[in-house]
């Protein structure tokens, strides 16, 4: 399934496009994440949220940040994957 295949139509168009951009970034994460490397899977969400102005707010990089790094730096794959996964 890709990564759009659930987005509703009748959404507005800058919402899906958020949703789109989300997607993708979880997928380029999680890729790396299932390769083992946490390190990259948090750097690439974390530059990724940021070349959207949808995704790219202090909250998001605070979040992603602080529990992020802590996920990296403890091994804590788990962890960041719930990270990734739960990101709205």
């Amino acid at each position: 399934m890709t990564p759009t295949a659930d987005l509703r139509q009748d959404k507005p168009m800058a919402d899906r496009y958020h949703e789109q951009h989300l997607a993708l970034c979880k997928q380029r994460a999680l890729a790396y994440l299932d390769a083992g490397d946490l390190r990259l899977a948090w750097l690439s969400m974390t530059v990724d949220m940021r070349t959207h102005p949808g995704t790219d707010a202090p909250a998001t990089s605070v979040l992603l940040g602080d529990e992020g790094v802590r996920c990296v730096q403890d091994g804590d794959a788990d962890g960041l994957r719930r990270l990734i996964e739960g990101f709205r």
